[in-house]
This record gives C-alpha cells, structure tokens and sequence, in this order.
C-alpha cells in the first residue's frame, strides 16, 4: 500500500534588520547568467558631460543568485509589479517620442 506523504506546512521567513541598513539607488542594472549563477550588478547613470560623450554607469552593488532564486525572484517583482499597475496605473516604460 502506497501512502501519500502529507503536505508539510510553509514556514514563513521573518526578516531580520540590522540596527542601520543601507539604502541605495539603483536606475540602471546589468546581468549576467551562466549555468550555476545570475550575477546582478545595480548603479546610478550620471548625465553625460557633453553632447559627444556616452554617459557612465557607477557600479555600486553586485548580488549574486542561484537561476532557481532569480526566476523565484522574477516571478514576485512581476506579481508586486501588477499590484502596483492595479492601484497607480500602468507603467510607460516606452520613451516618449517628439
């Protein structure tokens, strides 16, 4: 006779903070994937000097993921993305044109 394991209950993760936390920025992220690991690396944009210069992105924080956790990551900034969508409206993220 084959038994059906009971489901084990989800045990929610409590969050942790240290006494002072750091808060930073973040407009641009650049990602790279390989077999074992996603390696996010978050910075700022700064306006370009002159008009023939490329403006620079400062690197400040780099975090690194198993794929499991990115995807896991993606698919709850997707659902808060929606939720946010829901009660202030859709996000443009297309340049407006003119």
């Amino acid at each position: 006779v084959m038994t059906v394991p009971e489901k084990t209950p989800k045990l929610q993760v409590e969050p942790v903070y240290p006494e002072h936390l750091d808060t930073i920025y973040s407009n641009h992220v650049q990602f790279n994937i390989s077999v074992w690991d996603v390696t996010f690396n978050f910075g700022t944009i700064d306006p370009p000097p002159g008009k023939d210069q490329a403006p620079k992105a400062f690197i400040h924080t780099r975090i690194i993921m198993s794929p499991n956790h990115a995807k896991q990551f993606a698919k709850i900034l997707n659902e808060n993305i929606e939720k946010y969508e829901e009660i202030f409206g859709v996000l443009n993220v297309e340049p407006k044109k003119g």
